[in-house]
């Protein structure tokens, strides 16, 4: 069944106030967030002891854990997947980027949605999410922010710029402005 929008983008652009505020639009929605599943799969491992993980168990866990979510909300209206389509791994003097999208969710994808933000947007949720404790953030660096997000579409665009069911969604400042926008879309 196709009731999946996965929303993509780098961390600190939205997709979680997203996918909350689209699913407190629509009755019937769920929400599964990507990361906090596969800590759970990964036995609640940290930020940290997880970039640590191999991949290919990070992969594989990943997508056991996603596709089972998503059949235990199969009857969902729309599931609201928050997920990384790249997740960045630095180490002292290094930056490698791992791809966590597998062709196993296809048969579950309804949308696929790239969410994009002003860095300095991105930087100030970030630097938010830092006080309150809220999630662990690393960079506030606008450059690296830029960086992550040049890699992040480069990758959106060569999975899925071929597919009609993917798009680009500009979450500015004004949250409600990209629930709506999605809503649109979703409707359409």
């Amino acid at each position: 069944m196709k009731n999946v929008c996965f929303l993509f983008g780098i961390n600190g652009v939205g997709k979680s106030a997203l996918a909350r505020g689209i699913a407190a639009a629509i009755p019937g929605a769920s929400l599964v967030s990507s990361s906090e599943t596969l800590r759970n799969a990964l036995g609640g491992m940290t930020r940290e002891a997880l970039e640590l993980a191999d991949p290919q168990i990070k992969q594989e866990m990943l997508r056991k854990s996603l596709l089972r979510a998503f059949e235990e909300r199969k009857h969902a209206s729309v599931i609201l997947c928050d997920k990384h389509l790249l997740v960045p791994i630095r180490s002292e003097s290094s930056l490698r980027y791992e791809c966590m999208w597998d062709e196993a969710y296809d048969e579950h994808a309804h949308c696929l949605c790239y969410v994009t933000a002003p860095q300095e947007s991105i930087a100030e949720r970030r630097r938010r999410d830092i006080i309150s404790g809220e999630r662990v953030r690393r960079s506030l660096s606008i450059d690296e922010i830029i960086h992550d997000e040049k890699m992040n579409h480069e990758a959106f665009s060569g999975l899925f710029s071929h597919r009609s069911d993917a798009f680009e969604l500009n979450n500015g400042a004004a949250l409600e402005n990209g629930v709506h926008a999605l809503l649109s879309r979703l409707a359409s």
